[in-house]
Order: structure tokens, then C-alpha cells, then sequence
């Protein structure tokens, strides 16, 4: 019986994703739970598969994508002190977020650019305002999902490592998050379809989705696991 390829083999060096590399681990499992219930419903039957045996597809890929949310979360969590520590592309990323952070428009069209004070006076007042700001990024970055290419790319820039991890998969990706949303928010229902509303997916598609899903995720785990180095110089 098949599996997902892609394995989590080995564990980051780095003690401050092994939650990360945990939820991971277990985002292969469910995937693969899935995969192996989908096989056993197939072996009563033959013909196209149904709605049932469609929607343990439509698990797997859901959770596969969940699986990268919550990693990334994770890591934010656990290692973005660190990795701002360690990388100077990271450093940079923050000290953006922190500009426009504290930038406010103006109501006023033309109007000059005016600062968020309540922010800025919140985050002064506290024993560390470095701190403050980084804690202020993670709240910010974790509150939201991060299921979209765009999302997924900003937390790759974040953590300062090379996007090529997902932009030479851009499109796919795309594709995969839109899957992603349509089964979770229509039901992937198709109400032009006459005679089957839901819309129909290979097996050998889904699977080929998570798996993609799945080796980004390793890639940026392990990509951020090398970034992480003795602290050697001060924000």
C-alpha cells in the first residue's frame, strides 16, 4: 500500500524546533491515515471514486496544509528571537514589519503619514521594547491563518531564508491553496454541475499536492534549523 513520499527522517539540530519538527511529524501521519483509509474504501469497489471515498482526499490535503500553518506558527513561537538574532536578513524583515507598524495613513487623502502613538507609547513603556516589538510580530503573525501563497511567503521572508523554497513552485501552490479554500469554505461544492455537486479530484493529484505541501514544509524546518547560529551579534 502506497504512502506519502516525503518523510521526516532526521530532526533539526536546534532545540527550539523540536515542537515544530513534532507537528510536522505528525502532519505525515494523518496524511498518510488518510491515504491508507482511502486505499481500504477502494478495495470494495471499483469505478470512479465517490464523494465519501473523495473526502478523505480532501482530508489529507487539508490537513497537509494545516500541518504547514501550524509549524510555521511554531517556529514564530518558539525561534523568531533567535533567528532575528542570527540573520541579518531576518533582522531586516522585522525591522520593516516595525515600520509599518507603527505607520498610520491618514484619513485625510494627502495627508503627510502620521504614527500609530498608542502603539508606539505601549511598546515603550514596557521593561524591554525590543521585546515588545517582537512579541507585537508574533501576535501579529501567528493570529491569522496562513493559507495562501502570499502568507507563506512573508513568513519565509521573515525568518530571512531564500524563497526560492516556494516561488519556483508559485503557481501550484496557488493552485493547492485554492483547492484548499474551496473545500474548506464551499464545501467544494460545484453548483453548476447537473448531476455531481462536488468537484471531483484525482487521487494521484491530492496526494502529489500533499506531498508538495509536505516537502516545503521540511525545506523551510530544516532551512531555518541552519540559520539558526550562536548568537554573535545584537539587534
Amino acid at each position: 500500500m502506497e504512502e506519502i513520499k516525503e518523510k521526516v527522517t532526521s530532526k533539526p539540530r536546534s532545540e527550539l524546533l523540536q515542537k515544530s519538527y513534532l507537528i510536522l511529524k505528525h502532519t505525515v501521519e494523518s496524511c498518510n491515515y488518510f491515504l491508507k483509509a482511502f486505499y481500504i474504501c477502494r478495495r470494495r469497489r471499483k469505478g470512479a471514486a465517490t464523494d465519501e471515498e473523495q473526502d478523505l482526499l480532501r482530508a489529507m490535503l487539508v490537513f497537509s496544509c494545516a500541518g504547514l500553518d501550524s509549524m510555521l506558527k511554531q517556529i514564530i513561537k518558539d525561534a523568531l528571537l533567535k533567528i532575528v538574532n542570527s540573520n541579518e536578513k531576518s533582522h531586516a524583515a522585522l525591522r520593516q514589519y516595525v515600520s509599518k507598524r507603527l505607520a498610520r495613513k491618514s484619513d485625510i487623502e494627502g495627508a503627510l503619514l502620521n504614527y500609530d502613538v498608542k502603539f508606539l507609547s505601549d511598546i515603550l513603556m514596557q521593561e524591554s521594547p525590543r521585546e515588545g516589538l517582537i512579541n507585537a510580530a508574533i501576535y501579529d503573525f501567528t493570529s491569522g491563518s496562513l493559507q495562501s501563497h502570499e502568507e507563506i511567503f512573508k513568513i519565509i521572508t521573515l525568518f530571512g531564508i531564500d524563497p526560492l523554497i516556494i516561488t519556483q513552485e508559485s503557481e501550484t501552490l496557488k493552485k493547492i491553496f485554492g483547492i484548499r479554500n474551496r473545500i474548506i469554505h464551499e464545501m467544494d461544492i460545484n453548483f453548476l454541475h447537473s448531476k455531481r455537486n462536488r468537484n471531483p479530484h484525482a487521487k494521484k493529484d491530492i496526494r502529489k499536492y500533499a506531498e508538495l505541501i509536505i516537502l516545503i514544509s521540511k525545506k523551510i524546518l530544516f532551512a531555518v534549523d541552519h540559520t539558526i547560529k550562536p548568537l554573535c551579534w545584537s539587534v
